[in-house]
């Protein structure tokens, strides 16, 4: 047995790499060509974009993982299936249930490995690809400036006579701020120097020598001189998008959550920021703990998913287990969104509708194995067609 449980366990982590590669190069895939145009259009360091594409793979890995368990532990199974090696397995005395530890131990690992991912790599990767897109966002700000030309940057628009791009400075400087539509300000300024607050996600232009005009409604025109004066102005505001400050729940850690959550519930606040904030981090909460169970959950389901007759698989092949593979994985993840939505508007508990997916392919999960190991089912595609059979029987379609 311990040859065997060896055997099983390099087979289903020899095709789980297979997947999870394949997946990582369909992401490499789909964003090099948007990456490629950052790079060639806009002047982006290569470096930051690489920094980019690394920080996205952690979120990516927690949605890979359990993918790759399902359909690396189906694939590995309908190879044995295929070689008759379940048919030899079985014929030595064997029973189905001797090989689910191998299986259970891969799925532990996978869990293990997911929740890592989930906990740690998820959030700082988050972290980190927040810092690099505020980083390029700055960079793309100051690259689409030219000098003697009005700049429309969202609600704002920048004249600068002169502009040092090496050093990021601006003279003769006149900016038309329309962010607040009920006090619109025209500023000018002799110098300016436009940076990046990384710790804030803020740009500054900070302007020397100049002057405010202002004209609020039902007020006088103003005029006021400043030698100094600083302007902070959110990337995604000149995109005419509105964001949060600060960090978001996708990018806290575990604990950080915990605290944000009780900070909320404690300090009472009004009830609609309880409706649209609590749920955002109880959705979080609930998604960092119930997620990686889907590597055992569904790695268990994959045994008996996997296991086909050799007839049937010279018939089909492999490519009927991914097929079957890639619609139960379709269907949890559905059922993941759901809950994510029921918890949203606040229907049904997060803890509770998270762990929705994880039940309901528990319990196929126990059912499909049972039968296996019993001998009632030889295949889980033989059960569905006799039930298929049999009910089609019952209302006299065949006989």
């Amino acid at each position: 047995m311990k040859i065997l449980s060896r055997y099983i366990v390099l087979e289903i982590l020899r095709f789980t790499g297979l997947c999870l590669g394949v997946f990582l190069g369909i992401l490499v895939t789909a964003r090099i060509l948007k990456l490629t145009s950052l790079v060639v259009n806009k002047g982006i360091n290569a470096v930051d974009i690489i920094l980019v594409f690394v920080s996205i793979i952690p979120s990516f890995l927690e949605i890979a993982i359990p993918m790759s368990v399902l359909l690396g532990t189906m694939l590995a199974f309908a190879r044995l299936s295929l070689d008759s090696e379940i048919v030899v397995i079985r014929a030595s005395g064997i029973n189905l249930s001797g090989l689910l530890r191998p299986v259970f131990f891969i799925g532990v690992g996978f869990t293990i490995l997911s929740f890592l991912t989930a906990v740690y790599l998820r959030p700082l990767g988050n972290t980190e690809l927040a810092k690099s897109l505020f980083k390029l966002a700055s960079q793309a700000t100051t690259a689409n400036l030219t000098e003697g030309v009005f700049n429309e940057l969202g609600t704002i628009t920048i004249y600068a006579q002169k502009i040092d791009r090496s050093e990021g400075t601006l003279e003769h400087v006149l900016i038309d701020d329309r962010r607040d539509s009920g006090n619109r300000m025209i500023i000018t300024a002799k110098n300016g120097s436009l940076y990046s607050d990384e710790a804030q996600r803020m740009l500054n232009l900070e302007l020397t020598e100049g002057a405010i005009h202002t004209n609020e409604a039902n007020a006088a025109y103003t005029i006021t001189d400043f030698e100094s004066n600083t302007i902070r102005i959110d990337p995604q505001e000149l995109a005419n998008k509105q964001a949060a400050q600060g960090k978001k729940a996708r990018e806290m850690f575990l604990h950080e959550l915990h605290e944000a959550r009780n900070s909320l519930v404690n300090n009472t606040p009004e009830a609609t920021e309880l409706t649209e904030t609590l749920p955002v981090y109880e959705i979080e909460l609930s998604r960092k703990l119930a997620m990686p169970f889907a590597a055992l959950i569904l790695a268990l389901l994959a045994m008996p998913l996997g296991i086909h007759p050799p007839r049937s698989q010279n018939s089909w092949g492999q490519s009927l287990s991914f097929m079957i593979g890639m619609i139960i994985f379709v269907l949890y993840y559905a059922l993941l969104s759901i809950g994510m939505s029921l918890a949203k508007d606040g229907s049904l508990s997060a803890t509770i509708s998270l762990w929705i997916p994880n039940i309901i392919f528990g319990i196929i999960t126990l059912i499909a194995v049972k039968q296996m190991g019993s001998e009632r089912w030889h295949s889980v595609i033989h059960a569905l067609s006799d039930l298929i059979g049999n009910f089609a029987r019952r209302l006299g379609i065949v006989r």
